[in-house]
């Protein structure tokens, strides 16, 4: 091993030597010893070992032959630890030399011997030592540190226990590397029987000790064999000595070699018997409580050991005391919680987890869930909370049962990563729980309980303390029972309502009889059937044991009993009174007499207190026979119209006043006849507090609203109202109340006395006088309050203020109104701009034309104005207006202005009725023509420029219709009609008309039926063209006008087309085919002309319904079907008919000189009509450009020559076909 300066430091391990001093003496052999003849012939080839017998030359030398013959050679063998220096910073030998050394230097703590040699005590593992062999004379020797017995042999497992040793001849060695199993001096190889080497008498060998690991506590054996070198005896000796081992297990010092040493070598207690810490424990190096401080051992070394500790789970079940107490119980009452802690004994190595479940059983092992519940049912441990407490909280599931005391068994299971805790457990931890439920009566009673005889009834209640196992009653009775009536007096309790308080009303009987305060119990008895517990509570009962104690107060006692003492009564209420009876019953046949007094009224005294129903009696008698019934005293206070008393805080209004009564009572009973010597409520006063109900003032309205210009009618106010007033009381002069008003916008006028013909009002329009003599306060007088009108729109509400005040020498009336009215006039004109027609009608109705002549409305304001209002009209593109600007001034607001409206001429078709806007702006008139606003006038503008639509359509097919008005008419040539190209176009001679007004009225020669246009008149050009094929004409018509016209018609209506063939034809001709529904009507025709839509009228037939009507015109269909055809392109089942009149073919089918042929893929079809039909208004080219691309679809169609990608075929009418028909190109 290459050792460095961080081995151990000086004085860690202590340095040992080991001299030995051997005076050799052999036998002297007979062969010469030098040269080459030295070496080692011991038992033939085994070369090397230290002999255990005879040895050297001729196998004569031994330890024990010819032992008397004493060598002249002395050996000296000395062991020393090789140190680090810091101070020199290199090796330093710790021998200096000599055999005197005693140990004094801090390099050689050596120990003593007996014979003054320095002896080694130990070797400590891996450190370095020097061995000086040291002999006389010249000398050879073989040198080891071997284990175990001595040996002849050289096998490796002896060889292997030798430790190595080096030879060096100088004393400056630092740093050896041991290779060798043995070291010899002497002979170049310890095989060789040749002895070569140079000898010399002074040997420093070399020898790092094993490491722990390898040798552990073992003691090593320094064994030396040393021959002199001489040439006549070649006297030899055999050496050895046990160095021990400076650690030693169980000694009490834990080493840093060590795992752990507990001053003992048992096992089980942590620290093994070879200092290893055990599996489950932790070991803490600490102080040995058996040293002082600073203690040493005689090699320097502190005593310090190890404590160690078994890895389990501590259960703290005393309140975090800190006492683990394996056995202690954990007790808590039902219903009630306890609290226990659980830590780890020691740590958790890191990065490990320690996990402990909790499990609550019965004592027989079953599940304790419905007893307790713990707030943890597992915990986690790990190195940072190992010996913190956790708290488990227990709580009792409390019951109604009583099932005693009884205990429950906590399970741990610990479950580890730390092998330390793999086994760990802990016993079972036992919950005692306290069983609260216990057979019982629970009272709840007053906390003084006294009855009064005569009294109302004082409760107490019961209920039991347990659930009983069958039906428990209690039946109570008082001691003395004359003295108590119980109510009820027995209860009984089950187990559904053994837990509900009951009441039981202790009443204390009225007997008359004065007896003053007595003591009385309540006694239970309780009966239990079945239940041994609550039965065996009726002895205690019977003992006394749940006695009630209740105290009765004697009511028998002579007074009066007057109710109530306090009365507040009104001047002339006559209802109020107090009532009087007696306390206790007088001697038998005596009466008692009482008088109520009044104290303090002076005479002649308004105040009355009379006895009886009929308010006479002054005096109240009582007999043994009514002593206990009440009699009415009723108190009064005469009515009169005076203000008497004045309230103490407010001196202009009325007050009250308190009157006394006192009571006297006059008896031939003696108790009674002294009631003023025998009761403490003597003389029985009763206070009255009467309050005066004439109160000075003046009534009169406190709100007051008037209506400029109203009549009342309609929900309408009054522009002229009523102001009643009148006193309030009659007063001691004179009283005068004056009105005053400083606004012209309301006037003041008399108007005669209700109930006298005296006026006494005098009115000037702005101020009146109302006068009342003392003997009048009580008449109403009135004036009369009238808003005078103007047409000033006034926002918000006009507020006017009258002030009222009244005067008299009187002081009580003197200014005892003296304040302001708030009169609100509600304007009758409101701000507004009118618009009518000139003849006064509504402007909702406004149209003009364009080209046509004007129309015209009138504009006025309804209100005048603060200042000139000016409105500007603003028309729209579509219109013109004169004037554009109007002003209304306060002098000229109501005059109206005429403004003439005039439709625009352009060049653009537009709607056939659309709208134009005059908007209005209004300025001043400020304030009450702010925030007036004009609506918009909507005027209807006749579109009079017509529609032309002119395009080429080709042999493809196409679809021609104006965009404006959309969908009006619709022309449809299918593909393959025409031969070539030509030009269509497609013009409007008349416009579309509305829902009110129909259009012209044509006869046909020959007829007697009459037409009526419903719709736009549309010429097709050019004129006279006729196809090989039908296309088709689509008008919408007015389905409002249509329905308007049959409801009212009295003869058989129907639509129709007419056509003319050009422009000078004379006369229309009605055209069959047509199909009509929901405004919408279809005609397939082979020739152009001029169409349109009329209701034909037959005189000659009767009206039928509509319904009958649309289906005769649809040939057939219903109504909505043919919408449906019409707007909806039905298509029908393969091989079936529609019920549009076309359906699909499988096979090729002629039909109106149109070859169809139907596609697969019936989407694809829908999908190229609806494209083509917004494709209508882009141009003939998107029409050519699908066709081609419907046409390269169509090819996969059998025969391959069609145009499009589906075909329609109109069955019976071909006018149902409103959509694009692909067809055979012929």
């Amino acid at each position: 091993m290459r050792w460095t300066k961080t081995r151990p430091k000086i004085g860690l391990v202590h340095a040992a030597a080991l001299v030995l001093v051997v005076l050799v003496s052999d036998v002297l052999a007979q062969k010469d010893c030098t040269g080459t003849n030295r070496g080692w012939l011991t038992n033939g080839a085994d070369k090397g070992v230290h002999p255990t017998g005879l040895f050297g030359p001729l196998g004569l030398h031994g330890e024990h032959i010819m032992a008397s013959e004493v060598s002249s050679t002395t050996v000296q063998i000395r062991v020393s630890e090789v140190m680090y220096n810091s101070t020199t910073e290199g090796w330093k030998y710790n021998i200096d030399g000599g055999m005197t050394q005693t140990g004094s230097s801090s390099y050689n703590p050596f120990k003593v011997g007996g014979n003054g040699d320095l002896k080694p005590v130990s070797y400590y593992p891996e450190r370095l030592y020097k061995v000086n062999i040291i002999c006389t004379k010249v000398c050879a020797f073989l040198a080891s540190f071997e284990r175990g017995t001595r040996v002849d042999s050289v096998n490796e497992s002896d060889v292997d226990k030798r430790a190595a040793l080096q030879v060096g001849v100088n004393t400056g060695h630092v740093g050896v590397t041991a290779t060798g199993v043995k070291a010899y001096r002497g002979i170049s190889n310890y095989t060789s029987t040749v002895n070569d080497m140079p000898l010399a008498t002074t040997y420093e060998l070399y020898w790092e000790a094993p490491s722990f690991s390898e040798i552990n506590y073992e003691g090593l054996d320094l064994r030396v064999s040393v021959v002199e070198d001489n040439t006549a005896t070649c006297a030899g000796k055999f050496y050895q000595y046990t160095l021990p081992s400076l650690l030693t297990c169980g000694d009490g010092i834990k080493d840093d070699l060590e795992e752990c040493d507990d001053r003992n070598t048992v096992n089980g207690d942590g620290c093994s018997s070879d200092c290893k810490i055990e599996v489950g424990y932790t070991c803490e190096t600490k102080k040995d409580v058996l040293h002082g401080t600073g203690e040493r051992d005689t090699f320097n070394r502190e005593y310090v050991r190890s404590y160690c500790t078994k890895a389990e789970i501590y259960v703290d079940v005393l309140g975090g005391n800190g006492v683990y107490n394996k056995t202690t119980p954990l007790v808590v009452t039902e219903g009630g919680e306890a609290t226990f802690t659980v830590l780890l004994s020691t740590t958790v190595k890191p990065g490990k987890e320690v996990f402990v479940s909790l499990l609550a059983t019965t004592e027989d092992g079953q599940s304790a869930a419905g007893q307790i519940q713990m707030s943890k049912s597992s915990l986690r441990f790990d190195s940072t909370t190992a010996q913190v407490a956790q708290p488990i909280i227990v709580t009792a599931i409390g019951n109604n049962f009583r099932d005693g005391n009884r205990n429950i068994k906590i399970k741990y299971t610990v479950s580890s990563t730390d092998e330390n805790y793999a086994l760990a457990s802990h016993p079972d931890t036992t919950v005692a729980i306290t069983d609260d439920d216990v057979a019982s009566l629970a009272y709840t009673t007053p906390e003084n309980f006294i009855v009064m005889e005569g009294g109302v009834g004082v409760d107490f209640e019961v209920k039991l303390t347990a659930q009983p196992y069958g039906t428990v009653v209690v039946t109570f009775s008082g001691l003395p029972d004359s003295q108590l009536m119980l109510t009820p007096n027995q209860l009984a309790f089950g187990a559904s309502d053994w837990n509900v308080q009951k009441k039981v009303s202790v009443v204390a009987i009225d007997n008359k009889v004065v007896e003053g305060k007595t003591a009385v119990k309540i006694r239970p008895t309780i009966t239990a059937p079945g239940d041994v517990a609550y039965e065996a509570l009726n002895s205690q009962a019977a003992a006394g044991d749940w006695d009630i104690p209740v105290q009765v107060e004697d009511n028998d006692t002579p007074g009066l009993v007057v109710t109530p003492t306090a009365i507040s009564i009104v001047e002339g209420e006559a209802q109020h009174y107090y009532t009087v009876a007696l306390r206790s019953q007088m001697q038998s046949g005596a009466e008692v007499s009482v008088t109520p007094t009044v104290n303090n009224c002076l005479a002649p005294c308004a105040f009355r207190a009379r006895g009886g129903e009929n308010r006479t009696l002054e005096t109240l008698t009582f007999s043994e026979h009514n002593w206990d019934v009440e009699q009415k005293v009723y108190v009064t206070y005469d009515e009169n119209d005076m203000v008497e008393w004045r309230s103490s805080d407010k001196p202009k209004l009325a007050g009250t006043k308190v009157f006394t009564i006192e009571h006297s009572t006059v008896s031939s009973d003696p108790l009674y006849n002294s009631l003023a010597t025998h009761s403490a409520m003597w003389p029985y006063k009763v206070t009255v507090n009467v309050t005066d109900n004439d109160i000075p003032g003046v009534s009169h309205p406190e709100v007051v609203t008037l209506t400029e210009g109203g009549t009342g009618q309609d929900g309408q106010g009054l522009a002229e109202i009523d102001f009643p007033m009148k006193l309030l009381s009659r007063p001691t002069d004179k009283v005068e109340v004056r009105l005053s008003i400083q606004d012209p916008r309301v006037r003041i006028y008399e108007k005669f006395m209700v109930a006298s013909p005296a006026y006494n009002v005098s009115a000037q329009g702005d101020a009146a006088t109302i006068t009342w003599q003392p003997e009048e306060w009580g008449t109403t007088r009135i004036v009369r309050l009238r808003a005078m009108f103007d047409d000033s729109a006034q926002k918000p509400d006009v507020l006017v203020g009258m002030h009222i005040v009244s005067s008299s020498n009187d002081v009580l009336y003197d200014k005892v109104v003296e304040k302001d009215i708030v009169i609100t006039i509600k304007d009758n004109d409101v701000a507004k701009v009118m618009l009518t027609t000139p003849s006064g009608g509504s402007v909702a109705n406004l149209e003009v034309t364009e080209g046509g002549s004007m129309t015209e409305f009138e504009m006025y304001l309804n209100a005048v104005p603060d200042n000139d209002v000016t409105l500007k009209l603003t028309p729209s593109a579509q219109l013109e207006v004169s004037p554009s600007t109007v002003v209304f001034t306060p002098q000229n607001w109501s005059n109206k202005v005429s403004v003439q409206v005039k439709a625009v001429d352009d060049a653009l078709v537009e709607s056939v009725k659309h709208q134009g806007l005059v908007r209005f702006e209004l300025t001043g008139g400020t304030p009450s023509y702010t925030n007036v606003k004009v609506p918009d006038l909507s005027v209807t503008v006749n579109e009079n420029d017509f529609v032309t639509v002119t395009r080429s359509i080709g042999t493809f097919g196409g679809i021609i219709s104006p965009t404006e008005p959309s969908g009006a008419v619709i022309l449809n040539v299918p593909g393959g009609v025409l031969n070539s190209t030509l030009n269509i176009k497609l013009e409007e001679s008349e416009k579309p008309l509305g829902e009110t007004v129909l259009g012209s009225k044509e006869t046909i020669s020959g007829s007697q039926n009459t037409y009526e246009r419903v719709s736009g008149t549309y010429s097709f050009q050019p004129h006279g063209q006729t196809f090989k094929a039908p296309v088709y004409i689509t008008i919408q018509y007015s389905e409002q006008l249509w329905v308007n016209e049959f409801t009212k018609s009295q003869v058989q209506n129907r639509l129709v087309f007419l056509k003319k063939d050009s422009d000078t034809d004379p006369e229309w001709k009605v055209v069959s085919g047509g199909k009509f529904s929901n405004g919408v009507a279809t005609l397939a025709t082979t020739s152009f002309s001029l169409y349109k839509v009329v209701i034909e009228k037959d005189p000659a037939k009767p009206p039928e319904s509509i319904a009958a009507a649309e289906a005769r015109m649809a040939g057939g269909l219903a109504g909505q079907d043919v919408a449906k055809c019409i707007n909806g392109f039905e298509l029908a089942s393969t091989g079936s008919g529609s019920t549009c009149g076309f359906k699909f073919n499988d096979e090729i089918t002629t039909q109106n000189n149109i070859e169809v042929t139907k596609e697969k893929d019936v989407d694809e079809y829908r999908i190229s009509v609806l494209v083509i039909i917004l494709l209508s208004a882009v141009g003939l080219e998107a029409f050519i450009i699908l066709g081609l691309i419907i046409s390269l679809n169509a090819k996969k169609a059998e025969g391959g020559s069609t145009v499009g990608s589906n075909a329609i075929v109109p069955v019976d009418n071909p006018a149902h076909n409103n959509a694009l028909v692909s067809a055979k190109i012929p």
